[in-house]
């Protein structure tokens, strides 16, 4: 059995990259790998402590030159050196797992110290030079989550090896339901004619809600049984919420926050699945909505359009293009077979290329490449 040492940085909360740690950590082979992580947020470490992962909860720093966005943390990145040091020799790591970029700063001199692999897991194309990019051209294996993060990052860094593995959902958790649940509907205030237009993710301006509130506005004005759900959370929730008044359609829109039963939302809520950001990588959000066969309408812009077949299993629009996502939105509006058939298609692209079976698998497999043998 090996030891390996995933390590993750990023904010309280679990949303993408950290649902995507979790799951792989949950289905990972246990006969073959032992796994211990680290990490700097209290929520990821009790999910991943129920799962039986021995966790480790400590700082990540960081040494960044990025003009305004530079930090210093010089005496807390030695003092977190050697706590990974501790940590690393008291498990006898035989292998690091960096979930992010950031925590290459740290995984590196470690893997160098102990001359064990390592492995960057790059989750979103890092639009400015920050410092500890530099280390990822050591690592012995670069995984992208979409081929378009990969050709983006290559610009920036010479990697020695790199590996594009999509991102995987659990297609047992989030499928398509025959009957929906009324009265799960009715505590949201939908009826059974209403049709459910839903976004889920962090409520910050990169996710473009406050583009989909403007065509879900113009849309109301020809459809009196459109209802918008929103689930998320985020900085930006008051602004949306005041826009949503402003726009006239408050009673419309629900606004849900972070919830734990998202496949509820899918599969009994939600008619049509949104996505409208401005920047992304590869989403889960659109992964789960065709899992559970809803057409997706998603900007054209990162992965999305390696998860989105325009005009087969959902629709694309340009970046920022209201005019096109009210276009795309009133096509399926009035075409129940329409939605019916894309999401169809979407569940069938799922069980081929987005399961988590086929996720967990694709990133042992990398693991194994990089053990000595």
């Amino acid at each position: 059995m090996k030891n390996i040492l995933f390590i993750n940085y990023g904010e309280n909360w679990i949303r993408g990259q950290e649902l995507c740690l979790i799951s792989l950590l949950k289905n990972i082979d246990k006969a073959k790998y032992n796994p211990i992580a680290i990490c700097n947020a209290d929520q990821l470490k009790n999910e991943l402590s129920k799962s039986g992962i021995n966790t480790y909860l400590t700082d990540i720093p960081q040494i960044s030159y990025e003009g305004k966005y530079s930090k210093y943390e010089i005496l807390s990145y030695i003092k977190a050196l050697f706590f990974f040091r501790s940590v690393i020799k008291k498990h006898r790591i035989d292998l690091i797992y960096s979930n992010s970029g950031l925590p290459s700063q740290l995984g590196y001199p470690m893997a160098r110290l102990f001359s064990i692999p390592l492995i960057t897991h790059i989750h979103a194309p890092y639009t400015k030079r920050y410092a500890w990019m530099w280390f990822f051209k050591f690592a012995d294996r670069v995984i992208f989550v979409s081929d378009t993060t990969r050709k983006f990052m290559e610009k920036k860094v010479r990697f020695k090896k790199t590996e594009m593995i999509y991102n995987g959902v659990d297609i047992e958790r989030f499928k398509p339901v025959s009957v929906k649940n009324v009265f799960f509907r009715k505590s949201h205030g939908i009826n059974d004619d209403d049709i459910v237009i839903g976004q889920t993710g962090s409520l910050i301006n990169r996710k473009g809600v406050d583009l989909l509130l403007e065509a879900f506005a113009s849309l109301t004005k020809n459809y009196n049984n459109l209802i918008l759900v929103i689930v998320g959370d985020g900085s930006e929730k008051n602004e949306l919420i005041e826009l949503s008044h402003k726009l006239g359609v408050s009673d419309r829109i629900r606004f849900v926050g972070d919830v734990k039963n998202s496949e509820m939302f899918y599969s009994h809520l939600f008619d049509i699945n949104v996505l409208a950001s401005r920047e992304e990588a590869f989403p889960l959000t659109l992964l789960e909505g065709a899992a559970c066969a809803l057409p997706n309408v998603g900007s054209n812009v990162g992965g999305i359009p390696e998860i989105i077949d325009d005009g087969i299993n959902g629709y694309l629009f340009e970046k920022e293009s209201v005019p096109q996502l009210i276009e795309k939105l009133a096509f399926l509006i009035n075409d129940q077979t329409l939605r019916k058939n894309m999401g169809e298609s979407g569940r069938e692209k799922m069980e081929k290329n987005f399961s988590l079976e086929k996720y967990s698998n694709n990133i042992s497999n990398v693991i194994d490449k990089c053990l000595p043998v």
